[in-house]
């Protein structure tokens, strides 16, 4: 559990750090579906929160959007991974295959941010690697 609040933490902090431009009627269509998807996963409802952010996803990227595709992109992962119990592995893997799609500036920050949640796997799991 700590490791899900770690991870959208992380995505919260590094979106903040984010300040692509976009125009203040997309912002505040973003804000509000994000601010939707936030009291849906309060609500205890997050697989319909997961629905939303991929529509936000999907929208976002389309638009060009980077910040709040970025944004939608790790709130998707990790709403999704409560629904669906995705395991760290397959979490990396969803941001590997994410990256690939990729050009430069979002490609940068989601390699960062896959680069820490491997760190943070290694080092919850340095263990089973020692025992090897």
């Amino acid at each position: 559990m700590k490791k899900k609040f770690f991870f959208m933490g992380t995505a919260i902090f590094l979106m903040s750090l984010l300040t692509l431009s976009s125009s203040a009627k997309e912002n505040i269509n973003y804000n509000s579906k994000f601010k939707e998807a936030e009291s849906l996963i309060a609500k205890g409802n997050p697989k319909s929160a997961a629905k939303l952010l991929d529509e936000i996803k999907s929208s976002a990227k389309k638009e060009g959007n980077s910040q709040y595709y970025i944004k939608s992109l790790l709130m998707y992962i990790a709403t999704d991974s409560i629904v669906n119990e995705f395991t760290t592995e397959k979490r990396i893997n969803a941001l590997i295959e994410e990256g690939k799609s990729l050009s430069f500036p979002e490609k940068a920050v989601i390699d960062s941010i896959t680069a820490k949640v491997i760190w943070n796997y290694y080092t919850m799991n340095r263990y089973r690697f020692a025992q090897r």
